[in-house]
């Protein structure tokens, strides 16, 4: 964690080391099954923990991914989705880990209704990282959490406000009624991103994509909507996931075989985009390694 952005821990155990698999491909457990490659993100973000799996939305679909349109490096920015285009340093963002909303109650980050009612959860920071470098600027709020509010670019560490809260997941118990009831296809799974800044935590204010609550604009920006749900199937454009990519041929990028040998050239075509199952991997806490002496 760099200090800038994840002083939240500084209270915690020095001992304890924390590393999340939320949709970082290089920690090899969101993707395991797939190649060792990032999806839209430009080429200098695929290497190392300089970037995490992109985020879509479960109503768009997953040629959609959340970005910095803008390309403004200033808090206020707006946040939207956009095509995938590995080209586009928009696309590229770094979650990382802060703490249960347990512990940011402790340190005085969140307040006691949030930590009431999410004290189990994890609150994450999200930060802009064209081609892979720092910006200290994350996805966040100007203010506390309201109806419609648009998700900005606010300096890391603005706590609460720069926290989200990933909440449940919409899958697999409400699959059946949510494809019946919307008619997508393909379904992906999906949770919520609560702020962390909500003031009415039994109501929460969720990450939001179309516009409004129930919009159909995927280059909308980005904004914070009370949670609503139709029959106890939360609103698909408030169910966000992470994806992988798995490419045609064994490891990109391929090297062509040396003049007059019999290597056949691998199958190309475009990559297959998959949902991450789980949406946001588990968190891993490791401590080190007793030794002895």
């Amino acid at each position: 964690m760099r200090n800038r952005y994840g002083r939240a821990l500084y209270g915690l155990a020095a001992t304890v080391a924390v590393t999340t698999t939320l949709g970082l491909t290089a920690a090899g457990v969101a993707t395991a099954s797939t190649t060792a490659a990032k999806p839209d993100v430009t080429p200098a973000c695929t290497y190392g923990q300089y970037c995490s799996d992109p985020l879509f939305n479960v109503q768009f679909g997953i040629q959609y991914f959340q970005s910095n349109n803008t390309g403004r490096l200033s808090p206020g920015a707006p946040i939207s989705l956009a095509y995938a285009n590995s080209n586009n340093p928009g696309e590229d963002w770094r979650v990382t880990l802060q703490s249960t909303v347990y512990d940011l109650y402790h340190l005085g980050w969140v307040s006691s209704a949030i930590e009431l009612h999410y004290r189990t959860h994890f609150a994450f920071e999200v930060m802009w990282t064209p081609y892979g470098v720092e910006t200290n600027l994350c996805r966040g709020l100007a203010k506390n959490a309201y109806e419609g509010e648009t998700v900005t670019l606010q300096p890391c560490g603005s706590f609460p406000r720069t926290l989200w809260i990933v909440g449940n997941n919409i899958f697999p118990a409400d699959h059946a009624a949510h494809t019946a009831k919307a008619a997508i296809t393909p379904y992906y799974a999906g949770n919520e991103l609560i702020s962390a800044a909500s003031v009415n935590p039994s109501v929460p204010y969720i990450l939001t994509a179309g516009g409004s609550t129930f919009g159909e604009d995927p280059f909308a920006p980005l904004q914070v909507d009370q949670q609503t749900a139709d029959d106890g199937v939360l609103n698909p454009s408030q169910g966000w996931c992470t994806a992988s990519v798995a490419y045609p041929y064994n490891s990109p990028p391929f090297e062509s075989p040396d003049p007059g040998t019999s290597i056949t050239p691998p199958t190309i075509g475009p990559p297959t985009y998959t949902a991450n199952s789980p949406c946001f991997p588990l968190i891993q806490i490791l401590f080190p390694t007793r030794t002895a002496g």
